[in-house]
């Protein structure tokens, strides 16, 4: 995550959920660190609600694990922004997003 920071400033990046998730202490503060300058660091999930959101990611992804993301608390701590995008199209979610956007 530094590296691509670094090498690619003033780029949009998608981490995804594995690279923003740490149960050990001490890369989660080296992560935080790195991404602490960072104004615009934004969470997007579909709900407030992690039952729904659990059940819009698994009909998405099929993927059974998404609990071990939604239920730890690195990506609620390293964000500035969290965009909850349940029954919203992706032109309201861009506008929320760019309203987020802090210049």
């Amino acid at each position: 995550m530094k590296r691509v920071l670094e090498l690619y400033s003033g780029h949009i990046h998608d981490f995804g959920a594995g690279q923003s998730v740490y149960e050990d202490e001490k890369l989660f503060k080296e992560v935080r660190n790195v991404l602490e300058p960072y104004p615009n660091v934004i969470l997007l999930l579909p709900s407030e609600d992690k039952e729904r959101c659990l059940q819009v990611l698994f009909e998405r992804t099929q993927f059974e694990h998404n609990s071990l993301f939604i239920n730890n608390l690195s990506n609620k701590k390293l964000v500035k922004a969290i965009v909850y995008t349940d029954g919203k199209n992706p032109k309201e979610i861009a506008e929320e997003i760019i309203r987020r956007i802090k210049f």
